[in-house]
């Protein structure tokens, strides 16, 4: 009787385990929707969403930086990117 209560008792424990474990950013993402919920997206899939999305979407809008010093503190200097060569 205890063989086969241990035996029950194994089985259910080996279906409860999850076949692959949700780590978020390990082996895939918890992804915010419209609605305020997450959606789980595995490594693979997000790859290849990836893939097939095109440059013109990963547009990004331009950003400009301005530096105000205690001489300066209301008309900022804009910050321009500049290459270094060594």
């Amino acid at each position: 009787m205890r063989e086969l209560l241990f035996l029950a008792a194994l089985f259910v424990t080996g279906i409860a385990l999850p076949i692959e474990e949700r780590i978020n950013g390990e082996n895939g993402w918890f992804v915010p929707q419209e609605d305020g919920t997450f959606e789980w997206m595995d490594k693979k899939d997000a790859e290849e969403l990836l893939e097939n999305i095109s440059p013109l979407e990963f547009r990004s809008n331009e950003v400009s930086f301005y530096l105000y010093t205690k001489q300066n503190p209301t008309e900022g200097k804009k910050l321009v990117p500049m290459s270094l060569q060594l």
